[in-house]
């Protein structure tokens, strides 16, 4: 009876019928075959519900890998996607960006060449509203590259020695004319410090700066507007510099000095009596003054002034000022590169009447293509010692022009030292450009000096990864050497006792240089050039001219970079003609003992 009821309950298969008739036939008492009975079919629903669960649970993992997989099909696509907006975006801020900055370049350029002519008081106020114009919307520009790369986590520092007083020196010739005419005094107060070097990013000490001061000159319309520095606090290496900027300006009202400091956040708008404005240069400042691992605060009262206190900690170097001059300032042209030819491939007209203007004032061989095409003709056809050349031209891609010349071994130019001289801001591009062998990356806007800075750094420079002992066609060879000894003498003794003093004197001499060159001591390397040029006169020409070279800007106290290479350079060099020189040596005592 019981069996044919769990029967009726339980939907049982063909095994578990023989196990229920088990049960049935076992001699127990009927009560325990229904307690055995009812645990069971409770164990066969456990199974069955577990038996479900199991198969839903498959379903359910089924559904929601392909729910998973459809979604990371969707985040693929809008990554996919988004990486094109990013892109495009890059592309349309990099054209926009190249096309502001190209003729800007010209204005900046052809408006300084003409402030450096005779003007009357007219054309002087003229010129000086140009460039005081120029100068605000290359402010703007930088500005929004700063953001733009804020924004895709490309933002990077470069620290390089500088000085304070190289900064606010620019800035004060940049914003005095401004101050002259409004009728304020600009002020900008050293304490001491201005001469001392750091290491520091000074492109970027310089766009906090000149972001502070032109709003301090736009909301200061009577008194003063100050900037001040000193060093608050010596942290053995490094040194805490505070920085002050005040103005007896309006002020900024205390509901909102909270949010000046966010994007595209104005204290006074246009509104409020013609302050216009991007609304970034505050976001910028904090910005860059925290990577710097700097702060900045706000002190303000209306229609008293504002003033911004700020902290920064920089790296202090040895250097002795007093020994360098200003290059730059100077506009030296030494006289060897007169005889150079230099080729620009440049296509805006503009752009293109600056660059030969400056080049005629300096004395300087400039050649011009207009074009891709035009340009590579030229490159092919004539050498060049150096060709500036830009990026985007209507017929090509300037990268790939100087790829073309470089691997075309046909052209003239093939080895001509070559630099990019462009508006262009990506980062793609400066990496691009490293892997050709090029020796200058210039940005446009870029002043004459600049431009003289480059030139100087190209001309007096000796690619570090030019192994010259492998360049067989520049290495010394015995025969060399034996027609300049002929000159000394033809007696072989001659020769022998000559090379023996001589690798004597220039090992020892060489070593005193070397040191001299460790510790930047400019007097030092003058003598010693100077003592072992002519000797090594009468050896190798191509180490005399370096010599030469150290000989000159150890006197001129020029700039330890061109200092150093030169002195690289010799290195080299001798590395190839003392060996040489020993092996004579050798040579010359077996003959002469034989």
């Amino acid at each position: 009876m019981l069996f044919s009821y769990f029967k009726r309950e339980v939907v049982i298969d063909t095994k578990q019928e023989l196990l229920l008739k088990k049960i049935a036939s076992l001699s127990i008492s009927d009560e325990d075959k229904e307690s055995i009975l009812k645990d069971f079919k409770s164990l066969q629903r456990s199974l069955a519900k577990a038996d479900f669960k199991l198969k839903r649970t498959v379903v359910d993992k089924d559904i929601v890998a392909n729910v998973l997989k459809q979604n990371v099909d969707a985040l693929q696509q809008k990554n996919e996607i988004i990486k094109e907006q990013v892109a495009f975006k890059e592309q349309i801020l990099a054209n926009v960006n190249h096309e502001l900055r190209t003729p800007l370049n010209a204005i900046i350029g052809m408006c300084g060449l003409l402030q450096n002519t005779t003007l009357d008081n007219k054309q002087k106020e003229y010129t000086d509203l140009i460039k005081r114009s120029s100068n605000s919307l290359f402010i703007i520009i930088n500005d929004f590259l700063t953001v733009s790369s804020m924004k895709a986590g490309k933002f990077e520092l470069r620290k390089k020695p500088f000085t304070l007083h190289e900064v606010s020196s620019d800035l004060y010739n940049i914003f005095s004319i401004q101050t002259d005419q409004l009728g304020i005094d600009l002020i900008i107060d050293g304490a001491g410090i201005s001469n001392e070097t750091f290491l520091g990013d000074a492109t970027r000490i310089h766009q906090i700066f000149q972001n502070l001061l032109n709003n301090a000159i736009k909301f200061t319309k009577e008194g003063y507007v100050k900037m001040s520095f000193r060093l608050k606090e010596d942290l053995g290496k490094n040194k805490l510099i505070e920085f002050i900027v005040e103005d007896t300006g309006i002020g900024i009202p205390a509901d909102k000095q909270a949010d000046i400091f966010d994007s595209f956040t104005q204290a006074h708008t246009a509104r409020d009596g013609g302050y216009a404005g991007t609304g970034l240069g505050l976001n910028i400042v904090r910005y860059l003054i925290h990577e710097m691992d700097g702060s900045i605060s706000l002190e303000s009262e209306e229609n008293v002034g504002s003033k911004f206190i700020i902290e920064i900690p920089f790296e202090h170097i040895e250097c002795n000022p007093s020994k360098k001059k200003d290059k730059l300032e100077e506009q030296i042209i030494p006289d060897h590169w007169k005889e150079f030819n230099i080729l620009m491939i440049e296509d805006n007209k503009a752009n293109i009447f600056y660059a030969k203007e400056l080049f005629r004032r300096w004395g300087l061989n400039l050649a011009v293509s207009e074009s891709y095409k035009a340009g590579l003709n030229k490159a092919i056809g004539q050498e060049y010692d150096l060709i500036l050349c830009d990026l985007n031209f209507p017929d090509g891609y300037g990268l790939d022009l100087i790829k073309e010349i470089r691997t075309n071994q046909a052209a003239k130019s093939n080895k001509s030292k070559i630099a990019v001289i462009t508006a262009s801001i990506l980062k793609s591009d400066k990496d691009k450009a490293a892997k050709l062998d090029i020796y200058g990356y210039v940005e446009k806007p870029f002043s004459p000096a600049k431009l003289l800075a480059e030139l100087h750094k190209i001309f007096d420079s000796q690619k570090e990864n030019i192994d010259l002992a492998t360049d067989k066609k520049d290495r010394p060879t015995g025969v060399y050497f034996k027609e300049k000894l002929n000159k000394i003498s033809s007696d072989p003794k001659v020769h022998l006792e000559f090379l023996n003093i001589f690798l004597s004197q220039f090992k020892q001499d060489f070593g005193s240089l070397g040191e001299a060159v460790l510790k930047r001591e400019y007097e030092e390397i003058y003598s010693i050039a100077h003592k072992m040029k002519s000797s090594i006169k009468f050896v190798d020409s191509d180490m005399h001219k370096h010599v030469s070279l150290l000989e000159q800007y150890g006197h001129k106290n020029e700039t330890f970079d061109l200092i150093n290479k030169q002195y690289q350079h010799l290195f080299r060099r001798s590395k190839m003609t003392i060996p040489e020189l020993e092996t004579i040596v050798v040579n010359l005592s077996t003959s002469l003992d034989t």
